[in-house]
């Protein structure tokens, strides 16, 4: 909701002017982006986001590369990306839309100037993900559908990262996710013009991250950090509110402060998961359709905005919208994903335990 706040408000200023929306949300959300994105930084939500898809994929997903690696693929697949085809069309359908209501102001809310086959197909294949020269041409209508991107090649990832520990060694696989971090830097300091790829839709960016929040399942190396989490506390705080910093060292002092916050964060989802209780009130089902709000929203709001909706009217189709998804598209999915997944599974034994992560 925090993402979809962050889009929403900006595209009222610019369609309906300050007088459609509170003064006091939006500056807030003013705030709220100088105070964690002063340099075009991943938006705080979704590396919280990035951080609790690793920390439950590795919770219940393999244990090791020889597990059931077709079976998961086929979950992972049936779980993400029917939403993620039918968004990425319905983003289609709400660009046109768009463009016939005000041809000159769509653009600037949607992102998206004109409407490509061979980009669409781009975005069908997340090619983004990989392809900082074809970010800004694979928005297509939909934007935030390029972190669903990534989070597609993670899901491949994670069999790989596996597959390296189970040879090598786990110290393998960490200097690979240093050396992805370092090479983000890199480009966000030197090639500025790849910066809002490297910060949204890169899967080399992602992926320390990712895996940070899978290490977070391991209640051992949990507990070794939760110990020092001052640290990286402090550390965020001394970097945010400290803004004499600026030139080339900006970039790596806004990455050390995303590491810092991700800690946290991830200190928190596992503690929250600790707690082992499972709410079932509004709020937890709002969180259940949260895929669906983030992959349907943008769409649904820049093309509420063009009509004139006022802002409460747009969150809550949204909201709708996203539970409808939920209902209709992804939990039908999801079982069936389970039941085509049941049908490759190579063996009935338990899966095999590595050293990464016990079995709880």
């Amino acid at each position: 909701m925090w993402v979809v706040i962050t889009h929403m408000v900006p595209w009222v200023l610019t369609i309906q002017k300050q007088a459609a929306i509170p003064i006091a949300l939006t500056s807030v959300m003013n705030w709220l982006t100088s105070l964690f994105q002063a340099n075009g930084e991943t938006h705080p939500a979704v590396v919280g986001f990035i951080i609790l898809s690793g920390y439950c994929i590795h919770r219940s997903g393999l244990r090791s590369y020889r597990d059931d690696i077709v079976s998961y693929a086929v979950r992972r697949f049936f779980r993400i990306y029917p939403v993620f085809f039918i968004a990425t069309i319905f983003g289609v359908a709400a660009f046109l839309v768009g463009f016939a209501i005000n041809s000159a102001a769509v653009p600037s809310v949607s992102g998206t100037f004109s409407i490509s086959a061979v980009h669409v197909v781009e975005k069908l294949v997340a090619l983004e993900a990989i392809n900082p020269n074809g970010y800004f041409s694979s928005i297509q209508g939909n934007g935030p559908l390029q972190t669903v991107a990534v989070e597609m090649w993670l899901y491949a990832a994670y069999p790989a990262a596996l597959l390296l520990i189970d040879r090598w060694s786990e110290r393998a696989w960490w200097l690979l996710m240093f050396i992805c971090w370092s090479a983000s830097i890199a480009i966000n300091t030197y090639v500025p013009e790849w910066r809002p790829w490297s910060y949204n839709s890169s899967l080399i960016a992602f992926l320390p991250f990712w895996w940070l929040g899978a290490k977070f399942a391991d209640k051992r190396f949990a507990a070794k950090l939760k110990r020092f989490i001052v640290a990286p506390a402090l550390v965020w705080l001394l970097i945010s509110f400290d803004h004499a910093w600026g030139g080339q060292v900006a970039q790596l002092l806004a990455a050390i402060r995303q590491v810092a916050f991700a800690m946290c964060f991830a200190c928190l989802v596992s503690s929250l998961d600790a707690l082992r209780n499972t709410p079932d009130n509004a709020v937890s089902e709002l969180g259940a359709a949260g895929y669906s709000i983030y992959a349907f929203h943008a769409p649904i709001v820049y093309t509420a905005v063009l009509l004139g909706a006022p802002w409460w009217l747009i969150v809550a189709i949204v909201i709708v919208a996203g539970l409808v998804s939920f209902r209709f598209l992804e939990t039908p999915m999801i079982r069936r994903g389970k039941l085509v997944a049941a049908k490759f599974r190579t063996s009935s034994e338990p899966a095999m335990q590595s050293a990464i992560t016990p079995k709880r």
